[in-house]
């Protein structure tokens, strides 16, 4: 993306270090807040990435790489009980979370209402051996989506050739999208650890 001209900054779910402590709506903001210092944007969003980025959705186009759950379908069912609140732990993500963010993922809005708020075109691919049934159902929800399945893909697209075919297509969309200057925001989902 850097090589063809075009800003690039990095935002990371993982290295955030208010996730899980306040409101996950108060998190979008914050994310909303730095998106739009770069509009028009190009936002390549990954796994609950996605889920976020279509939140952002007014000015940006979107490319999203296997989209998740709403965030009540992933948080919820992975909450412990401890003395002094609860803690997010799915067996690879750890953290603690407060009162105020678990009212607020029980309150977020299902992966249709999401959809609903995107106004650009959106590109979204579904990794074959993982959840790409979510990232159709994304699909389906956004009448102005193109959707590309890579049946070989894993959720991280980490085999040589399907990296090779998503940048492809990124590619190509950065060139077409040229004519406006657009910034692309790498958007990561990783869960803090």
């Amino acid at each position: 993306v850097e090589k063809k001209g075009y800003s690039c900054i990095t935002i990371r779910l993982d290295e955030s270090k208010t996730f899980g402590s306040q409101s996950f709506l108060k998190e979008v903001k914050r994310i909303q807040n730095e998106v739009k210092q770069h509009n028009p944007a190009l936002i390549i969003a990954h796994s609950l990435g996605a889920y976020v980025a279509l939140q952002l959705s007014d000015n940006c186009s979107l490319i999203l790489l296997e989209p998740s759950l709403s965030i009540a379908d992933i948080i919820l069912p992975n909450l412990k009980q401890v003395s002094e609140g609860a803690v997010y732990d799915d067996g690879k993500y750890k953290f603690q979370t407060t009162p105020e963010f678990i009212k607020s993922a029980k309150a977020s809005s299902t992966i249709k209402e999401v959809c609903g708020k995107a106004r650009q075109e959106v590109v979204i691919f579904g990794a074959g051996k993982a959840g790409y049934k979510i990232a159709e159902k994304y699909h389906g929800y956004i009448p102005h989506s193109q959707y590309f399945l890579l049946p070989n893909a894993d959720h991280k697209f980490s085999g040589a050739t399907e990296r090779k075919k998503v940048l492809s297509i990124i590619g190509k969309r950065i060139v077409r999208d040229r004519r406006t200057p657009v910034r692309a925001i790498p958007f990561a989902s990783t869960l803090p650890r």
